[in-house]
């Protein structure tokens, strides 16, 4: 029976032996799968920062231009706007402009007439008054006053202004 002590012997120190590699290969894999889980999370955790920065550089680069867009459309309101302004500014200085030459051309039309008006009354006060002529007289016309100058053609017209602007 010895033999078979031995034997059961060897077998046990054999199983432990197998026992204890596969405890010692058990703790390795635990060790390696730690390991590669941990290099796993450091791999996502760098990819995580990788995509991170590149989606805060594509946000930031995207925010940038819209400010540059909306700063080059705000300009460009302003600039229309000061156009706008500055054609409405000539447009009004434009129409002051013709209100003025429009009052100065009534106001000159008024004094030439206020100066028609004043050598015509200038005229007709030097006529000599009308008087009713009772004699008749032969003249180159016809029928003419002695003391008279003008024809009767030439006093009807006056008296035809004269009446006329009154």
């Amino acid at each position: 029976m010895s033999e078979t002590k031995d034997i059961e012997q060897v077998l046990a120190a054999r199983l432990a032996k197998i026992e204890q590699q596969k405890r010692k290969d058990a703790e390795e894999f635990e060790q390696k799968k730690k390991a590669r889980e941990e290099q796993l999370e450091a791999a996502k955790k760098a990819r995580r920062e990788a995509i991170d920065a590149v989606v805060a550089a594509r946000v930031a680069r995207e925010t940038r231009e819209r400010e540059q867009w909306e700063a080059w459309e705000r300009n460009e309101r302003e600039r229309k706007q000061d156009e706008e302004q500055a054609v409405l500014k000539a447009e009004a200085e434009r129409r002051a402009e013709e209100d003025k030459a429009r009052a100065l051309q009534t106001l000159l039309a008024q004094i030439e007439h206020a100066e028609e008006q004043r050598k015509l009354k200038e005229l007709q006060d030097a006529l000599p008054p009308v008087t009713v002529q009772e004699e008749i007289t032969d003249g180159v016309f016809g029928l003419t006053p002695p003391t008279s100058e003008m024809s009767d053609h030439l006093k009807r017209i006056l008296r035809q202004d004269r009446d006329f602007n009154v």
